[in-house]
């Protein structure tokens, strides 16, 4: 869950939207440069990416938690292993560091850094008695953990394109047990690349056993982000991108990988190829053939080349780029890519010397494999190895709309999902967004510091016309009641109009003595949508078979959508409820304007079902926000009448105490249900709210409770 990325409106179901402007920036060349593309682009786009990044930073006790892990396990192998070191390999050493990044390390063989050269002698399996030693060391100090299945489960394309179903990964419940360590299966020509430990307990972290081309890797990386230090920014917020979504498979290396790749094809960085001029670097590593007559495997030492030039000054639209306009590129690069597609997409930043011309540059095991990234060294390695179709096929959908949204100039916050919380998420709140102690503020900041409904005559002019047509059809006995947002104060401009036609015969609604084949004409939404439209209203829908009958429809004069229902006046009782909630806590209306505007965008405030499956209400998401409230103590439960003899039916004590303030509701079966619709006016001092609150002490009552909510 993410956080303030999150309750601004970060996107927890991103729905590709039709966009009303449309970039005409010829290639993604210019996009990354951001002539025309920057026009269209939140102006604090570049801001809030650096405030998140700030709120993503590690803490000092997950940093604490890191150098604790990484000595525990240099002492486990410093007592098994005298010649070996440790390292820590992860993704602060070649960009940003983010507190979610995974404490990634490296064993260093101290005596053979570059690997064993054959004079040294060595075989096949002392890759084998390696990896045992280390895991055995690693076992007895308490470690715990797996070695990756060399056959993940993939799962195909799913049918559905939400976004907000769970990412099925390539993690398979084969994943192979430290204990149960065997050496890969025969039958592979391949330059050998050790796998990767990984440990659940007591601390997480991955462990790569001696592989003398990972740290020419972690120095090449290193060269490229040092061109600009966007670059090393851009792989920090591309990684709390992919984990908010709920992507795991794409590691920091792998990520990194890509964007080295996407600033070579649009920025244009030449790879750092090796001309002579650096000096060689060569490793040594195991390279096992397989020769499928003989069905018989040989394994040799080998020789590749590890070298790579330094990096020139960086290209001018490189050094000029700025956080936002990159990171917006990279996604727009990333969904044109299409890397779920039906032929699985090759990727290499780095094509080193061969010495050894019969070497492979391919693996059979490719064939299972939808993305490929090349190691820069050990070409038969693919780095996205566990990344499955399915993963890339989410991740195409959210990169897709989220950079069609940023080029609409929406904010960075919208582009991220709900499964990461930032741990800081009080520095983020105080500082995105809005930047209160400026001038410039978005407009979403100034909707969630406004507790003051602003009035809107366009409104009335459509509930003055929506009157005359009732009363010119079926008579003044008939009037139109308001209710739902726009009433207690959460709407906003563009808010819909929710009706009631009120029956001054019927104000209790469907009672049983009620006659509901004898009702009125304003009854019959079908007729009711005929009236209307003889009015000059547009119908849109009606739904006669609802629950609650209505009438959609929208006023052209006004451009104000509507909807109308008949005598339904539960949503009248609810919303002066709501209204008293709303006025007793300052909060109130800031944190349900703030989810709102959250949800929408996420497919989470949808009940009708327009953009895909059905989801909460704005009644709803009221309804939580004063509940949690409620359990904080911050507002009192109104409706609480005074307690109920235990030996009394609860059904009866409504029914008889409710009496006349009650509303009988009709079911699509024709049942009348009866609804108690009695509530404790508060009184007016008001201690939940004192008058003495300042704004500052208001932002950060609001700041605590939006973090509390979603917590």
């Amino acid at each position: 869950m993410l956080l303030l990325s999150r309750p601004s409106h970060l996107i927890s179901r991103i729905t590709p939207w039709s966009l009303s402007y449309r970039l005409r920036t010829p290639g993604i060349a210019r996009l990354f440069l951001g002539t025309i593309a920057m026009a269209a682009l939140h102006p604090f786009l570049t801001k809030d990416a650096h405030h998140l990044l700030e709120a993503f930073a590690p803490t000092e006790e997950k940093t604490r938690e890191r150098a604790e892990a990484l000595q525990r396990v240099r002492d486990a192998l410093a007592t098994e292993n005298g010649g070996t070191d440790v390292l820590d390999v992860s993704m602060w050493v070649y960009a940003n560091d983010v507190d979610a990044a995974p404490l990634d390390l490296a064993v260093v063989d101290t005596q053979f850094p570059r690997g064993r050269p054959p004079h040294t002698g060595g075989s096949p399996s002392d890759d084998a008695t390696t990896m045992n030693e280390i895991t055995t060391a690693l076992l007895a100090h308490g470690f715990a953990g797996t070695f990756p299945s060399p056959t993940p489960t993939r799962s195909v394309i799913p049918h559905s394109r939400n976004p907000r179903d769970p990412v099925p990964t390539s993690t398979s419940a084969t994943d192979i047990p430290w204990a149960d360590y065997t050496p890969p299966p025969r039958g592979r020509t391949e330059i050998v690349y050790p796998a990767t430990l990984s440990a659940q307990t007591p601390t997480p972290f991955t462990l790569m056993p001696p592989a003398p081309t990972l740290l020419p890797l972690i120095e090449l990386l290193k060269s490229y982000t040092a061109l600009s230090a966007h670059i090393q920014q851009t792989i920090a917020l591309a990684y709390i991108w992919l984990r908010s979504w709920g992507v795991h498979e794409i590691t920091p290396l792998a990520l990194a990988l890509l964007v080295v790749k996407f600033i070579q094809e649009t920025a244009g960085v030449r790879p750092l190829l090796p001309d002579g001029r650096e000096g060689a670097r060569t490793v040594w590593v195991r390279f096992n053939a397989y020769n499928r007559r003989q069905k018989m495997q040989t394994s040799e030492t080998v020789e590749l080349d590890a070298s790579f030039c330094a990096p020139g000054p960086p290209p001018a639209e490189l050094a000029n780029q700025r956080l936002g306009p990159a990171f917006h590129a990279f996604l727009k690069w990333f969904a044109e890519k299409k890397f779920h597609s039906k032929a699985p997409v090759n990727l290499s930043i780095h094509t080193p010397r061969m010495i050894h011309a019969s070497l492979p540059t391919t693996n059979t095991v490719w064939a299972d494999h939808q993305l490929i990234i090349r190691d820069p060294f050990v070409l038969t390695h693919n780095h996205a190895a566990r990344v499955s179709r399915q993963t890339l096929h989410h991740t195409y959908i959210v990169a897709n709309t989220a950079a069609s949204v940023l080029s609409r100039g929406s904010a960075l916050t919208g582009v991220f999902g709900p499964y990461l919380l930032p741990p800081r998420a009080s520095a983020w709140f105080g500082q995105t967004r809005a930047y209160h102690k400026t001038r410039s503020r978005s407009k979403f900041a100034i909707e969630l510091e406004t507790t003051i409904q602003t009035p809107h005559s366009a409104r009335s002019v459509t509930l003055r016309r929506v009157e005359a047509a009732i009363h010119g059809k079926y008579g003044r006995k008939f009037s139109i009641g308001l209710f739902g947002s726009t009433q207690y104060g959460v709407d906003a401009p563009t808010s819909d109009l929710d009706l009631v036609v009120i029956d001054a015969d019927r104000m209790q609604g469907f009672t049983p003595d009620v006659k509901l084949k004898r009702l009125p004409a304003v009854y019959d939404v079908q007729d009711l949508a005929t009236t209307l439209r003889k009015r000059g209203f547009r119908i849109l829908r009606v739904i006669p078979q609802a629950s609650v009958p209505i009438v959609k429809f929208l006023d052209p004069d006004t451009n104000l959508y509507c909807d109308i229902n008949v005598n339904d006046q539960l949503g009248i009782h609810n919303t002066a409820l709501i209204r008293a909630y709303c006025d007793l806590h300052p909060v109130v209306r800031p944190i349900v304007r703030a989810l709102k505007r959250w949800a929408r965008p996420l497919g989470l405030n949808d009940p009708g079902a327009a953009q895909g499956a059905a989801s909460f209400s704005s009644y709803a998401l009221v309804l939580m926000v004063v509940g949690r409230l409620q359990m904080r103590g911050l507002l009192p439960n109104l409706q609480d009448m005074g307690p109920v003899n235990a030996d009394v039916d609860m059904d009866d004590a409504v029914r008889r105490g409710a009496g006349a303030d009650s509303f009988w509701l009709r079911m699509r079966d024709g049942r009348r249900l009866q609804c108690d619709t009695r509530w404790r006016r508060p009184s007016p001092s008001r201690p939940s709210s004192p008058a003495s609150s300042t704004p500052e002490s208001l932002q950060a009552d609001l700041h605590d409770a939006l973090l509390d909510w979603f917590q």
